[in-house]
């Protein structure tokens, strides 16, 4: 896969979908970033939703890397690291996080959540919340 600078573009939407996986296209992103000649710029993987992707498909941060570097396109990496998961526990991943809100965010992560996205109203999705810093951050001035 070819490298990618997030410095220039945000990754993909934090909704966008790969094999019943939320979050799936967008960490690839960020694993792309890391390639030789790619930049992340303020994106990472870990601590946060990508880790717990990846936590439940059961691959650790270096070994996704690696998977996305000897990948050719998303559908590889997909069927490389779906291969660990059942689609059951994908699909219910996937429902958790699309339904989690700002309220729903652990007490142990809450803080780290804050100072990257401030003080956010409860009921908020946090996928929304996502995209709207990426909103933010690219906006046209």
């Amino acid at each position: 896969m070819e490298p990618l600078d997030l410095r220039e573009h945000p990754p993909r939407a934090p909704h966008a979908i790969l094999d019943g996986v939320v979050l799936l296209p967008r960490t690839i992103d960020k694993a792309r970033a890391l390639l030789p000649g790619g930049n992340p710029g303020v994106y990472f993987i870990g601590p946060g939703l990508s880790s717990s992707l990846l936590e439940m498909l059961r691959i650790s941060e270096g070994d996704f890397a690696e998977v996305v570097a000897a990948s050719r396109d998303d559908a590889e990496v997909a069927a490389r690291v779906c291969a660990n998961a059942s689609a059951e526990r994908r699909e219910r991943w996937t429902a958790i996080i699309e339904a989690l809100t700002v309220a729903g965010i652990p007490p142990e992560t809450r803080p780290a959540f804050d100072a990257l996205y401030g003080p956010r109203r409860p009921y908020e999705l946090v996928l929304d919340v996502i995209a709207s810093d990426d909103d933010a951050m690219f906006a046209l001035t």
